[in-house]
């Protein structure tokens, strides 16, 4: 197993601001949301955080705090909390 890739996300041809890991990808079960592992920066090592985007409005609507590792979406996505 091998570091992790990151790259940018486009969605219908509009690139979403950030660098996301392709193999976290997690869409919803209607397809509306999609959860994706998001790289915040690294150091010495990755800090990463799970991000929920609105695929319609192509806008954020969680994200859970950045940590040192890798933060991976697990289960519907549609429960994440709000952005403060």
């Amino acid at each position: 197993m091998g570091s992790p890739l990151y790259g940018r996300l486009a969605l219908d041809g509009e690139v979403i601001p950030g660098c996301y890991e392709a193999g976290s990808l997690l869409w919803s079960a209607e397809g509306r949301r999609l959860a994706a592992q998001e790289l915040v920066s690294w150091m010495d090592s990755p800090t990463t955080r799970v991000v929920v985007l609105d695929t319609e409005r192509r806008t954020l609507i969680g994200a859970s705090p950045a940590r040192r590792g890798l933060a991976t979406p697990r289960a519907r996505c549609a429960r994440v909390p709000p952005l403060a």
